[in-house]
């Protein structure tokens, strides 16, 4: 073992075993006091984390208490102590920041809380850690590295949120538990980890951009939704009192109004998921599946939750007016009416998972082409916002539009596609005129003008 021939290991206070033992060359007993000393030192860090022993951590979990540990101000030696376990449990990044660690200590300007023999056995350790790193295989191993860093990091962060609202009352109205009630995930189709995040603290998404520059782009890229730009920004990046009441965008096919929104959040980057409402015969896709099918799932608005990592993304559910379903598999319509109803929707049962869900910050959006089959009840608790189809004086900034569309799709400069001419312009506005221009259109001729030339990639 690689300490100092001068201490016996038996006789070494518990805060400096992490100086000592190179890892690897625990011994069991060793771990149990290390575990000892941390629960004594580092309660406060400990008490949102998790109710196994320390022991029994990963080592990713063990690298965010040690993270958290370091943030939080404790003493080098708790740090040390974690990263030291972490290193024992097999984590190459543990072994990298360990010998960083264990250098600064030896480097540290008081010294004074280490003798000399301190000194001599950090130094061993070092060097042990130095060759150890060195012949490893870093480049060949950088899956494995890279993997634990992701987990690593994801570790850290639900570590930080739990740190963070016990805390602060002002940080914890920023996260939101989407299930805080959720005990197990294994009944649901292929085991369903994906989703115990839900029981976690989720960020609540917030807008870095404001809805009067979001509103002057919309304008300019979707000039027939000038008079409801404003009305969309505020909805999409504005508090959230400004989409606690579900959005729906009403006007003829073809126009954008799925197009609009869906833009709207890319250029915030708020995250969102869409779904077709007209392929829906049953609430399922909004309730999920129970535990009683074989094929359990949760709801899309918890699958939209889980993927993205926030307790706030947009929805946006498209053709409102051709919904379906009926009594017996579950209206559709029924079940908007809760999912609409912010009360209902900070207390929605998944039928998948099992548990109530507050869904509470979420966003909705629908688009449709009209009113007409839609209940009244339903109606009454959306926003409501009517949209024309483009007049001809919006016609070459469509084109525009569609051409950086076009572009993107095909992995081109905008510059390298081809510009409409004078006379395809002049027939367009024609068809405008005449109520017969929509976006589709667009697309179709800026992407039949893009065939007739070859593509440049992009530099």
């Amino acid at each position: 073992m690689d300490v100092d021939e001068d201490i016996p290991i038996d006789d070494l206070p518990d805060n400096r075993l992490w100086l000592l033992v190179y890892p690897g060359h625990m011994s069991q007993s060793q771990k149990r006091r290390i575990s000892r000393f941390l629960e004594a030192s580092a309660g406060s860090i400990l008490t949102r984390n998790s109710d196994r022993e320390i022991l029994n951590l990963k080592k990713h979990e063990l690298l965010a208490l040690a993270v958290r540990s370091l943030r939080a101000g404790l003493d080098v030696s708790v740090v040390g102590s974690f990263i030291s376990l972490a290193s024992e449990a097999g984590s190459l990044i543990a072994d990298v920041a360990l010998a960083q660690f264990a250098y600064v200590a030896i480097r540290r300007s008081s010294g004074r809380s280490y003798s000399m023999a301190d000194r001599k056995s950090l130094r061993r350790v070092l060097r042990r850690l130095v060759l150890e790193i060195d012949g490893d295989p870093i480049l060949e191993a950088f899956d494995q590295y890279h993997a634990e860093f992701v987990s690593s990091s994801e570790a850290i962060r639900i570590s930080d949120v739990w740190g963070q609202i016990s805390s602060s009352e002002s940080v914890r109205a920023a996260y939101r538990v989407i299930a805080p009630n959720l005990k197990s995930t294994a009944h649901i189709e292929g085991g369903g980890k994906e989703f115990e995040v839900l029981k976690t603290p989720l960020p609540l998404w917030r807008s870095s951009i404001s809805s009067s520059i979001l509103t002057t782009v919309l304008s300019t890229e979707f000039p027939h939704f000038t008079e409801v730009a404003s009305d969309i920004a505020r909805f999409i990046c504005g508090d959230e009192s400004d989409s606690l009441r579900s959005l729906l965008v009403v006007g003829p096919p073809g126009i954008g109004k799925d197009s609009v929104l869906r833009r709207a959040a890319q250029l915030v980057g708020r995250p969102f998921g869409e779904y077709d409402l007209a392929g829906s015969s049953d609430n399922r896709i909004l309730k999920g599946t129970s535990k009683g099918w074989s094929s359990a799932s949760p709801s899309f608005p918890a699958g939209i939750c889980a993927q993205n990592l926030y307790a706030n993304p947009l929805l946006i559910l498209n053709e409102l007016d051709c919904a379906g379903g009926n009594r017996r598999n579950g209206n559709v319509h029924e079940a908007l009416l809760g999912l609409c109803e912010p009360t209902t929707r900070a207390n929605w049962f998944d039928d998948g998972l099992g548990v109530p869900l507050d869904l509470g910050a979420l966003a909705i959006a629908f688009t449709a082409n009209g009113t007409s089959g839609t209940p009244g009840a339903l109606l009454s608790r959306l926003r409501i916002l009517h949209v024309e189809k483009p007049r001809a004086e919006h016609v070459r900034d469509i084109l525009q539009q569609a051409r950086r569309r076009v572009a993107a799709e095909r992995q081109v400069d905008i510059d390298d596609l081809a510009e409409p001419s004078a006379q395809v312009i002049r027939n367009l506005e024609a068809a405008a005129r005449k109520g017969r221009f929509h976006l589709r259109l667009a697309d179709r001729v800026v992407r039949a003008l893009s065939e007739l030339q070859p593509a440049k990639p992009m530099h």
